[in-house]
């Protein structure tokens, strides 16, 4: 088919192309994943390297009423405990 014989409806076929690689924290060439959620909790977030002058574990200070205090408390608890996913299971990790 030439250029003059082609009509604007006339578009080729589409195709699926792969997820892209996602870089990640670990020095290493191959801390790479499709996935952005398993890659952070296989290699660690992509500044990793940058973040080496924060203190770990990182310090938290809480600022509000003292009737609101337990709640922040408990809130950043739940920083540290595993999480079963209640939704889009098949893409959220636990």
């Amino acid at each position: 088919m030439t250029a003059s014989n082609l009509q604007p409806y006339n578009l080729p076929q589409h195709r699926r192309l792969p997820e892209p690689l996602l870089k990640f924290g670990n020095a290493d060439d191959a801390a790479n994943h499709a996935h952005p959620l398993l890659g952070l909790i296989q290699y660690g977030p992509f500044g990793k390297q940058r973040l080496a002058g924060v203190s770990n574990p990182i310090r938290i200070a809480y600022i509000g009423q003292a009737t609101m205090i337990a709640r922040l408390r408990n809130l950043v608890k739940e920083f540290d405990q595993k999480h079963q996913p209640r939704e889009r299971r098949p893409y959220l990790p636990e």
